[in-house]
């Protein structure tokens, strides 16, 4: 029985906590801005915002790509015939399919630079 009261008690605080978080509280319209002595003052300083937008320069938040078929190579620690070939470079055909030198499993050779290719036919896996 008290299991029973402890879960109604606590379901109906998570109902009231949850309809009190949607429901939108009473938000107060700002009152305008007081008049300032002095004379007339651009609120803005006499900036516009375009002028503003063309002023800033935000750098680029992602880094531009770079290919992996540019420049990569198979390393010596590769199977022939991709030793020193480059990356996804045709490496034979057969059985009416082309093979391409690449690394399966994403290995570099123990230069840490290079790929551990092999000539591979079909799907990835």
């Amino acid at each position: 029985m008290k299991i029973r009261l402890g879960l109604l008690l606590t379901s109906i605080l998570l109902v009231a906590a949850t309809s009190a978080a949607a429901s939108p509280a009473a938000a107060s319209t700002p009152a305008p801005p007081a008049a300032q002595a002095g004379g007339a003052v651009a609120p803005d300083c006499g900036l516009s915002p375009a002028s503003l937008l063309t002023s800033l320069t935000v750098p680029s938040s992602t880094p531009a790509p770079t290919f992996l078929y540019g420049g990569a190579t198979c390393g010596s620690c590769s199977r022939s015939p991709c030793v020193g070939a480059t990356y996804n470079q045709v490496c034979g055909y057969e059985n009416g399919q082309y093979g391409y030198c690449l690394s399966p499993l994403g290995n570099n050779c123990s230069d840490g630079i290079t790929f551990k290719c092999q000539c591979w036919y079909g799907p990835l896996p």
